[in-house]
């Protein structure tokens, strides 16, 4: 048996653990934020992005972050969270929760306009349609009206999708720059949000 196989293996457990850790993070991100929702949302933004961009420091390497890329993990980063926070505060959290997870379908619909050779076809509309009409019907059967409708919050919700999905499609745009480089957008904008 080759002593590469031994190695290769305990790297792939390695990977699937931080995989799992990251999965359980970005589902208990919604929980989390009501859960500390007597902190202000700016506060725990950047109390935990600060945290998070302090782990992975170590490896950002400033030589090799260009000003866009930052720019744009700041963009990413700083207003998905805002916007997500203020969210789950203004509207019901299961709604405004569902409607934070239409990135998907939005990142499906605005591939053509922001990566070559991603059409989209008649599928794609199809299933957007069906996951816009099946969000919409979701959070309009709670609405009693003006005066209990938490549009802003809805509409919050619906930024914080725009805004992930239109950062995870210009990240294409840029090309390859290294993953410890996320670090460095979140020191960055959890500082911004700590001076707010």
């Amino acid at each position: 048996m080759s002593p590469e196989l031994p190695a290769a293996a305990s790297e792939g457990r390695g990977a699937t653990v931080k995989a799992l850790a990251a999965l359980a993070l970005w589902a208990s991100l919604a929980a989390l934020g009501l859960k500390l929702k007597h902190m202000p949302p700016l506060l725990l933004m950047g109390s935990a992005l600060v945290l998070g961009g302090a782990l992975g420091a170590s490896r950002v390497r400033l030589r090799d972050l260009r000003p866009g890329v930052l720019a744009l993990g700041v963009y990413g980063l700083f207003g998905y969270h805002l916007c997500l926070f203020l969210a789950l505060r203004l509207a019901p959290p299961i709604e405004a929760n569902l409607l934070n997870y239409l990135w998907p379908l939005l990142i499906v619909v605005l591939s053509p306009a922001f990566v070559t050779g991603h059409p989209v076809r008649a599928r794609h509309l199809a299933g957007a349609v069906l996951g816009f009409s099946g969000a919409a019907m979701l959070v309009t059967s709670g609405l009693r009206g003006p005066s209990g409708a938490p549009f802003a919050g809805y509409g919050l919700a619906v930024a914080a999708a725009v805004v992930w999905s239109t950062y995870s499609l210009l990240t294409k745009r840029l090309g390859d720059f290294p993953s410890s480089t996320v670090s460095a957008f979140c020191l960055v904008s959890g500082a911004l949000a700590l001076c707010c």
